[in-house]
């Protein structure tokens, strides 16, 4: 993916290490699911849209985050395992009704990851990550 509009937000070291690990799983359930959604219309644009966020609320989830992130575990560099242990292990105040509280925990983390990797601009590194994801869909 080409990101053009990162340059706009840009963080220090200083502020990176500062958010709460929760911000950052914000910010990676948005580039997760933007990866899924292109991915999606890329391979089904010739449906309708509501056919394709069917195929889309798939992956999208606690439990297919959760498999996503066993599927890059054995790519995470130290500074990654780091960011996915503090998105895993911050305290949550509500879980979905439809996820166990443990996969809920691995999704965060796994989220955690992929914010830190966008917001860092280490956009080779999250492509790589992501299409060991897309290459088992």
């Amino acid at each position: 993916m080409c990101w053009k509009l990162i340059d706009s937000y840009e963080y220090s070291e200083k502020e990176i290490r500062c958010l709460n690990p929760l911000s950052i799983a914000y910010i990676g359930d948005c580039i997760y699911e933007l990866y899924i959604r292109n991915y999606m219309v890329k391979k089904y644009g010739t449906i309708n849209s509501y056919k394709i966020h069917f195929e889309v609320v798939k992956y999208v989830n606690a439990k297919a985050q959760k498999e996503a992130y066993f599927k890059i575990r054995e790519f995470l560099l130290d500074e990654e395992t780091i960011y996915f242990k503090k998105g895993r292990n911050t305290k949550v105040k509500t879980i979905p009704k439809n996820a166990l509280l443990s996969d809920y925990k691995i999704a965060t983390g796994f989220e955690t990851v992929i914010g830190y990797l966008y917001i860092t601009k280490k956009f080779e590194r999250l492509d790589f990550m992501m299409n060991q994801i897309l290459n088992c869909i």
